[in-house]
């Protein structure tokens, strides 16, 4: 007979055993059948409160997780810390990239090469403005990431 609610062992026994003398062996099986299904109801209402969702890695990215941890964190521990930031500080995990103005910088330095190409003569204060839009671009981007 299986528990229906898990107040105590001793109660359960009670029920169990109503009326009949047990012998030794018979509670040490109810016993073993309480904390049974006591466990396995335990496991399955943690289940339901807290979802478990199972992902693999390859090894190479194992590898780069446990060089990330601190010592004597576990990885699922880190994992589910990162998943929790990502969640509360609005983070994204993949970055979101302005391309208008990696577009604009562009148009900018191509304006810039096709007014070189226009000039017999190379004017270094358009070279000079050149590299500084190759900059701005490559800050651009860096920010991006």
């Amino acid at each position: 007979m299986r528990p229906i609610n898990f107040t105590s062992i001793h109660d359960y026994l009670d029920m169990l055993f109503d009326g009949i003398t047990p012998s030794e062996d018979t509670i040490i099986n109810a016993k073993k059948e309480y904390w049974r299904a006591y466990n396995t109801d335990l496991k399955r209402r943690k289940r339901k409160a807290f979802p478990i969702f199972q992902i693999s890695f390859s090894k190479q990215n194992v590898t780069v997780l446990k060089s990330k941890l601190e010592k004597g964190q576990s990885i699922s521990k880190y994992i589910h810390g990162l998943v929790v930031a990502h969640l509360y500080n609005h983070t994204d995990l993949v970055p979101r990239v302005n391309t208008a103005l990696i577009e604009q910088q562009l148009f900018l330095i191509s304006e810039y090469l096709r007014e070189l190409l226009d000039y017999e003569h190379i004017d270094t204060d358009k070279i000079e403005q050149l590299e500084s839009h190759i900059g701005t671009l490559e800050t651009v981007i860096q920010e991006s990431l």
